[in-house]
């Protein structure tokens, strides 16, 4: 597709003038990304051949999970320098701080085609290795390593202090967020839209940018010199935070305006965005995948373009004592509409809070983030001086937690959004366009209306849709795990929650879920646990159901159930009514002592009369056959194959009995494991049950009709299983057919492949003007500019600017003490 864009802009160009340097552009970042992700492969293809000795250095920080830490790291020496490869470390070693280097021998393995694989391979990985115990980890050489034992000995001293200030305040001051993870804090921030105060960003510049140029304007030190000064101590600072993308970002920015006011030029916004993401993807074209990057991006972009609009219509809403409170506000929230076509994307929801949150966490974190500074300073001269600020400094901290924890505390703080992100990205851009173009000047009257639009907007969103009357079970598409919708009559259960946050609240959003009556864990696997945490602030649950035994057998496991929801325990025998729905739970017989055993896992029989649909969890043949033999299961109508279709799941006895009318697998598209086996869909194809997959049909909705549980669609969909069961008995395991199969937006046509839409912003045009200034004028906006006298009142279009200075020393450096802070460019 981007190639075909190419040729069509080449192709335009020709007779186009205004075509030819977007076409250039769009054909270097092709050529470029063919190089650089060429050369990932081309380094794969050699580490992965035999056994080699690396040396590898660490520039980020490790991130736990459950088997162990994982670690982005850089091959330090050798022919294949510079190439990156995740590590995994086991949970008793010494895992590398940022700066270590590293020296072990071992086989990388190929990431593979799953979604995790994808993932990885866009971050420019050339592939996973895992590490052993007993490495020693010795710091670098070098500017890194230097960087990297100051920033190791800050973390020292910030870990003295305790509480979630403490945690704030390494994660603030140093980007080390590894006391945040998982944390209440941690969670709430993220319900109130505040991670973006945590993660090193834009706005830490800003700070750090301001008290290092007032120390060294106190110095007497020249114009030119305190700029380099100021650069070269952002540049340390962001490689010591572990170089997070936003920040890469915003001292790039600071870079370019440095660079423009010292030549002369105008220091403008939009000029120093554009050229920071050229820089950007020039020399990291994986930037163009990285969340962190996009989001900053998105939310500089839309701040150059209408925070100026937003502040004047603001300001008019608002009764003159409010002014800093409507400009707060407005900046706010126009940074978070200009990033929701990225975040709806990927994490499907939206913080209805987050105006009011950044509001109230924006002055502590700045205490938090000088005080943190001046402390870890402090520490080199007197200790206790030093934790003392730092303590004043987590006070602060403390106060901001307070705020995200009463604010998520909200009903519907959170909500989650069903939404795609080419048409949404398309929808915003085309309004931003309209707004651009219209650039309408505020009243009393309309300014009062938008605001009132915009609290009736929020209610909307937080009420959502109705709930369905009907009874449905939705098999959801979350890729390599289980996750099912059971609702009737308003009343709604979550059967397992997916593997990871992203995956279950898109899938949750896509069907309107606000509130959930129960969610039952059948195991606490990762790939039916993982996205449980992800359900709190986000959806009201009532309560986490769990097999008995496993709160003791599982200590962190039912902590994670516990932040959640009440927890309760069922075992075999135990019932309850949803809505018109009887649950039965039929495993385990008896409490577990080993609640990640597949067959300790909870199975549940969903009944509404005769109609009878079974849910297996990872239970295997050996639990049916027991179920079939005890009669706990007869004749059913629809069967979740369990084990996501692994080589013991089913037999034909346990089919013979069960006389399944359908099959359902949950199973996530190339995934590593083979899933489902071609023997189990041979055992289903041989026993008559028609097969459907959520990898290859998406949602898979049932619902009851003439007394049994049935797919829609239904004589479409059994006619397309047996023909889909037999082609992937032929073939199984070809990634390249499920590849970018994406989850159907209505769940009725189990067939229907939805492309997604991809939308981007369009170049601005070259004005050809041969002016050091813009030479750029909307002459609709002159006009309306010159009638209406907005132009020095915050309301000037911001393609209306003023020409730079000439050339001439003295006017240069005249008109460059005239200049507005350059530092709020970096935000």
């Amino acid at each position: 597709m981007p190639c075909a864009v190419a040729c069509v802009l080449a192709a335009a160009a020709v007779r186009l003038s205004w075509l030819r340097l977007p076409a250039v552009g769009l054909c270097l970042g092709l050529a470029l990304g063919a190089l650089y992700w060429g050369g990932v492969g081309h380094a794969a293809d050699a580490l992965t051949a035999r056994a080699q000795r690396l040396e590898l250095l660490a520039l980020q920080d490790a991130r736990g999970g459950s088997f162990g830490a994982r670690q982005s790291m850089r091959v330090a020496a050798g022919p294949w320098r510079g190439a990156v490869v995740d590590v995994m470390w086991p949970a008793d070693a010494a895992v590398p701080e940022l700066g270590q280097r590293v020296a072990m021998t071992a086989v990388m393995r190929r990431h593979a085609g799953d979604e995790w694989g994808r993932r990885a391979h866009r971050a420019g990985s050339a592939g996973s290795l895992q590490a052993r115990a007993g490495l020693a980890p010795e710091w670098s050489d070098g500017a890194v390593g230097a960087i990297g034992r100051v920033r190791a000995r800050a973390i020292a001293v910030v870990s003295r202090v305790p509480g979630e200030g403490g945690a704030l305040l390494a994660g603030v001051v140093l980007g080390d967020c590894r006391r945040l993870d998982g944390t209440q804090v941690d969670g709430d921030f993220k319900t109130c839209g505040l991670t973006h105060l945590i993660a090193v960003s834009g706005g830490h510049l800003v700070v750090v940018a301001a008290v290092v140029t007032s120390l060294l304007a106190g110095a007497g030190l020249p114009l030119r010199a305190r700029r380099a000064a100021v650069l070269g101590i952002l540049v340390a600072y962001v490689i010591g935070s572990g170089l997070q993308s936003s920040a890469v970002r915003a001292v790039l920015m600071a870079g370019v305006v440095g660079f423009a006011l010292d030549s002369g030029r105008r220091a403008d916004g939009a000029n120093a965005l554009a050229a920071a993401v050229c820089i950007a993807l020039v020399t990291g074209p994986a930037s163009v995948f990285d969340l962190g990057f996009r989001l900053s991006v998105a939310s500089v972009a839309a701040l150059v373009a209408f925070a100026g609009l937003a502040r004047a219509w603001a300001l008019t809403a608002f009764p003159r004592a409010l002014g800093w409170l409507a400009e707060a506000l407005a900046l706010t929230t126009v940074a978070q509409l200009g990033t929701l076509p990225v975040s709806l994307s990927v994490f499907s929801s939206v913080s209805l809070v987050a105006p009011a949150a950044n509001v109230l966490a924006a002055g502590p974190i700045s205490v938090v983030l000088i005080g943190g500074l001046v402390g870890v300073c402090l520490s080199y001269v007197h200790a206790g001086v030093a934790d003392l600020v730092l303590s004043v400094s987590a006070a602060a901290g403390n106060a901001a937690a307070e705020a995200a924890h009463l604010l998520a505390g909200v009903d519907h703080a959170m909500v989650l959004v069903g939404a795609r992100a080419g048409p949404l990205a398309a929808a915003v851009a085309l309004v931003g366009a309209a707004v651009w173009a219209w650039w309408p000047a505020p009243s009393p009257r309309l300014a009062r209306a938008a605001v009132a639009l915009a609290l009736v907007a929020g209610a909307v969103l937080a009420v959502g849709r109705p709930v369905p009357s009907e009874s449905r079970i939705v098999v959801l598409d979350v890729g390599q795990g289980d996750a099912i919708l059971v609702s009737s009559q308003g009343a709604s259960m979550l059967v397992d929650t997916g593997p990871n946050t992203s995956a279950i609240r898109a899938a949750l959003a896509r069907y309107g879920v606000r509130r959930l009556d129960a969610v039952l864990v059948s195991h606490p696997h990762a790939d039916h646990a993982g996205g449980l945490k992800g359900l709190a602030g986000a959806v009201e649950v009532q309560r986490v159901l769990v097999q008995a035994g496993s709160p003791g057998a599982d200590p962190e496991f039912a902590r994670a159930c516990a932040d959640v929801a009440p927890v309760k325990e069922v075992v075999a025998g135990d019932a309850f009514q949803l809505g018109s729905l009887r649950v039965d739970v039929v495993s385990p017989p008896v409490p577990v002592d080993d609640p990640g055993a597949n067959d300790n896992c909870a199975v549940i029989a969903v009944r509404q009369g005769d109609a009878t649909c079974v849910l297996t969890g990872d239970a295997e043949r050996a639990v049916l056959e027991r179920l079939t033999r005890d009669g706990s299961l007869g004749d059913i109508d629809v069967l979740k194959v369990g084990h996501h279709g692994s080589a013991d799941t089913v037999s034909p006895e346990v089919l013979g009995v069960l006389q399944p009318e359908l099959a359902v697998i949950s199973v996530g598209a190339g995934n590593r494991f083979g899933h489902p086996v071609a023997s189990t869909l041979r055992t289903l194809l041989e026993a008559g049950v028609p097969v459907v997959r959520t990898d290859s049909d998406g949602d898979v909705e049932l619902r009851v009709e003439s007394g049994a549980w049935r797919p829609s669609d239904r004589g479409v969909v059994t006619a397309a299983c047996a023909t889909l069961a037999q082609s992937k008995i032929r073939r199984p395991g070809r990634p390249h057919e499920q590849e970018h199969r994406r989850p159907q937006a209505s769940p009725s046509h189990l067939r229907h492949r939805a492309a997604q839409a991809r939308a981007g912003a369009r170049p601005p045009q070259e004005d050809g003007g041969r002016s050091r200034g813009s030479g750029l004028q909307l002459r609709p906006v002159r006009g309306r500019e010159r009638r209406h006298g907005r132009g020095r009142r915050g309301l000037q279009h911001p393609a209306v600017r003023l020409r730079a200075p000439p050339r001439r020393r003295p006017q240069r450096r005249q008109g460059l003490q005239r200049r507005p802070r350059g530092a709020c460019l970096l935000l």
